[in-house]
């Protein structure tokens, strides 16, 4: 377990290496060799400024179907209601992973 001033610390330092170990440290503590777990982050390197984390693909299917209730889609001659949902939430896909990597898969 780490401390409140060791919190204060962590999220105050852009050294992101020694950040990423103590994390794997503690990981390791925790669960073992079983766990893996990779978060983009975009992070400026001046002092004090803030680190922007980019939506995962799940948080981004969470975020439309939150603003996008299931009664927005309708059957039309383009498609179906839950063909639309798809299709919505695929482009957006696309365009999260250009924004984060290039497109690369």
């Amino acid at each position: 377990m780490i401390s409140a001033a060791e919190l204060t610390s962590l999220a105050t330092s852009h050294d992101i290496i020694r950040i990423g170990m103590l994390a794997d440290d503690l990981r390791r503590q925790r669960h073992g060799a079983q766990t893996t777990f990779v978060r983009v982050a975009t992070t400026s390197a001046d002092a004090g400024a803030p680190v922007v984390c980019p939506p995962s693909a799940g948080e981004l299917a969470q975020a439309i179907d939150r603003r996008l209730s299931a009664d927005a889609y309708y059957d039309d001659v383009n498609g179906s209601a839950p063909y639309k949902r798809h299709v919505v939430r695929h482009l957006a896909e696309e365009v999260r992973r250009e924004l984060v990597d290039g497109g690369r898969p």
